[in-house]
């Protein structure tokens, strides 16, 4: 490597410190970001505000004016059956941009609400565009990423039509901590789940009670343990008793353009 080269790479890396995205963090777990590309995205993070516990972000049949990125917290999507019930359909976590589902249509599908108090940094939609326009592998990492998440929510699907409580809660457990340990870059990180049983009950068509009964089980039978807020997962076993694959590890990027950089 040249002397000049070597010296944009301390340039490229000292500006890159500078740069604090929770966007740009997940994104770059999955491919390396250039330092235009990460400053591109992360502006989409320049008006963070903070949302009450319970606070709807966007509500079923609302215009869709702004996206939405997490920086803390976490949040839902949700829509109410005809009998009142409801099925939490996609949750959100740091990293995450809320409402790309929906970015085809002019209203949201479904309501979004935070589960806890949360930062979320909104931005309209037509922002995308200028990402689009001038960083076509991060166009793509969102696409990709978007997939992902489909694949997430029919493993889901099938997990609440044919599997028993026990195997349920232990998929999703498992789905939970996979996500969250890509936000945090820790392939050790405990899983701090941070939703109250009704809202998992929601997630995967269980009652309260079910769900309380269904963890005391699991922690009867060795499989997780709850301490200070935090659980620990015997993941082996888990995986094999829930027969969960862990999409969020990593995703094929081959097909990726290449940026001006790489």
């Amino acid at each position: 490597m040249s002397q000049v080269q070597t010296q944009s790479r301390i340039r490229e890396s000292a500006s890159r410190a500078e740069i604090h995205s929770c966007v740009v963090e997940k994104l770059s777990h999955y491919a390396p970001l250039s330092d235009s590309e990460a400053r591109l995205i992360s502006r989409l993070e320049e008006r963070p505000r903070t949302f009450k516990a319970n606070e709807v972000i966007c509500g079923s049949g609302e215009e869709l004016g702004s996206l939405f990125i997490v920086r803390e917290g976490r949040a839902y999507t949700y829509q109410i059956l005809g009998d009142g019930r409801r099925q939490i359909l996609q949750l959100y976590y740091p990293g995450d941009i809320i409402g790309t589902r929906d970015i085809v249509f002019e209203q949201c599908t479904a309501s979004t609400v935070c589960a806890t108090e949360a930062v979320l940094c909104p931005f309209d939609k037509k922002d995308l565009k200028e990402v689009f326009e001038k960083a076509p592998k991060v166009a793509a990492l969102i696409y990709a990423i978007g997939m992902l998440e489909q694949v997430v929510v029919l493993d889901r699907l099938k997990a609440i039509g044919r599997m028993q409580a026990r195997e349920r809660l232990a998929h999703f457990l498992l789905e939970v901590l996979s996500r969250s340990r890509v936000a945090c870059h820790d392939p050790a990180a405990p899983l701090e789940l941070r939703l109250n049983q009704e809202t998992i009950g929601d997630v995967l068509g269980l009652t309260q009670v079910h769900v309380n009964r269904t963890f005391k089980q699991l922690e009867r039978d060795g499989l997780i343990k709850r301490v200070n807020g935090k659980m620990e997962l015997q993941e082996a076993e888990l995986t094999h008793i829930a027969e969960f694959t862990d999409r969020y590890h990593r995703i094929d990027t081959s097909w990726f353009p290449v940026s001006r950089e790489d």
